[in-house]
């Protein structure tokens, strides 16, 4: 019994396993695309890295990191803000404060 189908972009096979042909193989298309355009994002990222790296970047991390602890702690429990929206307040003021670290450290 050979019988080919199709299910969204699958392609469904029975396989004859001697007696039993109750299994099926599915094969599913490698994503080519999608793995190419990791590998490029992921090299970008890795030199823009390596390019800007220096001694103060673990302290300005740890400093960012522990900003955003404390804006989180502060909203949660002295304010009474949800969590959800406390983690997206802390999120917004580490990014500003790293844009704006940023643009002191380039003069």
């Amino acid at each position: 019994m050979q019988m080919f189908g199709t299910f969204k972009g699958l392609r469904i096979k029975p396989v004859d396993v001697g007696e039993d042909s109750d299994y099926w193989v599915i094969k599913v298309p490698k994503p080519r695309r999608l793995l190419k355009m990791f590998a490029k994002l992921s090299r970008v990222v890795i030199e823009g890295l390596s390019s800007s790296i220096s001694l103060d970047t673990p302290l300005i991390l740890i400093s960012a990191v522990s900003i955003g602890i404390v804006t989180f702690l502060v909203f949660t429990l002295v304010y009474r803000i949800p969590e959800v929206v406390a983690v997206l307040f802390s999120i917004l003021l580490v990014v500003l404060y790293l844009l704006f670290l940023r643009r002191e450290l380039r003069r």
